[in-house]
């Protein structure tokens, strides 16, 4: 069966307002002649592409009547920094100069500019972040003294780390709920496809794909798609990975909840496995350098509801906490040849958190019963981080479960049951749910 090009199927629609033509002849597999040099490529003669594996990519087959040029990625991105109101920021850090120069690298690259055209047209959303995060990747990149070189690694990996979700099923990347073990799978297939974009470009730095695979490795050794440890990660992937961290918690926090990017600071602190302590150090300079803080008021009605929905949320934590305890600590006999493995590794990194940050103390929780009688506006202000940070680390916990669940089968032979750990896991996701 020929694996749907869902690539093609975005062409098509791009069709409609913007010609795509055949630069040359393109084949099947087994060398038939699919589309002609010179045609024009109609909705009825992409449906025909879609039938066939090629022998080539599409992508290196095609043009675009009007990609996106110069003039219109610069101005895209002036009027997506405007909207967020990050204008100031961006001078502050003095980073939209070198990223106008990239761009104009970028406009040299025939098939770079189709495929980013494609995804400011049927991804614009995925689009107008990939602009963000690679010019605030150039900050990054100053605090971490990187050469011109690196730099541009760093910056064309931004644009186009995502650009793979383009030949993924656009069902799976539109989901709005949580993804099924295999929709995940596929997901996570999008870095591989873009380094394999990347290749069909000789004179773009291999780094850069190199880059973008690692981009959602983390130096716990708990990322994908392989799981690498600190020591294999190079600088580049790390910088892109810690620009889509900054970027999610800007959209959930700072876009939707119109937060201070002040509060990005903390959360960034929760769990500080994910990156390198001098790339997370790098960013934490960097958002400081936005100088804003951030203040909280609640009627009392408002804290008193606060309060209540804080401490169940922190005793259904702990609860959680309990249950991977319970697994992973009284059963650490058994599993003491397996420490290596994925579940064990990411609980012991969430121990870890819990320890640092003291979030599910029972410190904590006392401070929270007697909340209600405090209505200063330190208080208020704390008790507004403190939702904030509690609710990024259940995210962590969804995280871990989702992330442990397919590995779970490397140690279910630890235990007379081998069931046991699934059943486990299954009430762990009840609780979380």
């Amino acid at each position: 069966m020929v694996p749907v090009n869902y690539y093609a199927e975005h062409l098509a629609e791009i069709n409609k307002t913007n010609t795509v033509t055949a630069t040359e002849n393109i084949y099947n597999v087994k060398g038939a002649l699919i589309v002609a040099e010179g045609r024009i490529i109609t909705a009825e003669l992409m449906q025909k592409i879609t039938l066939h594996k090629l022998a080539d990519s599409l992508e290196s087959c095609v043009m675009l009547e009007y990609p996106l040029d110069h003039k219109k990625i610069v101005g895209d991105l002036k009027d997506r920094v405007q909207e967020l109101a990050i204008d100031q920021f961006f001078e502050k850090l003095d980073v939209m100069e070198e990223a106008i120069q990239h761009f104009s690298y970028l406009t040299q690259h025939p098939l770079m500019m189709q495929k980013l055209t494609v995804l400011a047209e049927r991804l614009p959303n995925i689009y107008n972040r990939s602009l963000i995060s690679s010019v605030f990747s150039i900050a990054l990149c100053n605090e971490l003294n990187l050469n011109a070189e690196q730099r541009r690694i760093v910056f064309v990996g931004c644009v186009i780390s995502d650009s793979g979700l383009l030949n993924i099923n656009p069902d799976v990347v539109n989901k709005p709920g949580a993804y099924n073990e295999d929709e995940w799978r596929l997901f996570q297939g999008h870095v591989l496809i873009a380094r394999q974009f990347v290749k069909l470009q000789p004179d773009i730095n291999k780094m850069v794909g190199i880059a973008i695979v690692e981009h959602h490795e983390r130096t716990d050794g708990c990322g994908y798609p392989r799981g690498l440890k600190p020591e294999n990660l190079s600088i580049e992937g790390q910088i892109i990975g810690m620009t889509d961290t900054i970027g999610a918690l800007f959209r959930k926090h700072v876009m939707r909840k119109k937060c201070s990017t002040a509060v990005l600071e903390p959360l960034l602190q929760i769990n500080t496995s994910a990156h390198s302590s001098e790339v997370l150090n790098a960013a934490l300079k960097v958002i400081r350098k936005q100088e804003e803080s951030y203040s909280y008021s609640y009627s009392e009605e408002e804290l008193e509801k606060l309060i209540d929905d804080l401490t169940e949320r922190q005793q259904r934590l702990t609860s959680c906490f309990n249950k991977l305890k319970e697994l992973y600590i009284q059963h650490a006999d058994e599993l003491i040849e397996f420490e290596n493995t994925r579940p064990i590794l990411m609980f012991r990194q969430l121990e870890k958190t819990m320890d640092t940050s003291g979030l599910l103390s029972e410190h904590q929780a006392g401070w929270l019963k007697e909340g209600s009688k405090n209505n200063q506006s330190d208080y208020h202000n704390a008790i507004g981080e403190y939702a904030l940070l509690l609710e990024e680390l259940e995210y962590y916990f969804n995280f871990i479960n989702r992330n442990v669940e397919p590995y779970l089968s490397e140690i279910q032979d630890c235990f007379k049951d081998p069931a046991f750990i699934f059943s486990h896991h299954a009430e762990l996701d009840a609780m979380l749910a």
